[in-house]
């Protein structure tokens, strides 16, 4: 059994879920957020409690198990905190720092990443977008090996 997929999911106060379907709909405090369930995985709401079910005991029924659980937990943690990722600017003498905040985890990540990819950071002089918490492996150049 997926070890991740039947890990409950608790619902921190002010956070709804409702079932239509096969869509989940998890409204918070700071938004709200639908994801649709793959067939073959169920879901219980008892309480302030989510538990993930699987029909089947196929490779692939397992595989999705987990990953909706991860889905919904990733759901509901950004309606009720939200998702923060910051970059540094690294230019000659200046610095900048941007943040990008929201609720879907995916979107600010994608977000983030093409942002960065606009100026890699670069292994020489440690110019470049990069994140605020990454660690930039610098080299020492052609002059050192002289």
């Amino acid at each position: 059994m997926s070890r991740i997929g039947k890990k409950p999911i608790e619902l921190p106060k002010g956070v709804e879920v409702k079932q239509e379907g096969n869509a989940v709909t998890i409204k918070g405090p700071k938004g709200s957020l639908s994801t649709t369930l793959i067939a073959g995985i169920g879901l219980k709401v008892d309480k302030n409690v989510l538990q993930f079910t699987r029909g089947d005991e196929e490779g692939k029924t397992r595989a999705f198990h987990g990953l909706m659980r991860a889905l919904v937990a990733n759901n509901v943690r950004g309606v009720s905190e939200g998702f923060k990722r910051e970059l540094d600017i690294v230019v000659d003498a200046k610095t900048g720092h941007i943040t990008i905040t929201g609720i879907d985890k995916q979107k600010v990540g994608q977000t983030a990443a093409e942002i960065r990819s606009l100026r890699e950071p670069d292994p020489y002089k440690g110019k470049g977008i990069k994140y605020s918490n990454e660690i930039i492996r610098r080299k020492a150049g052609k002059a050192a090996g002289k």
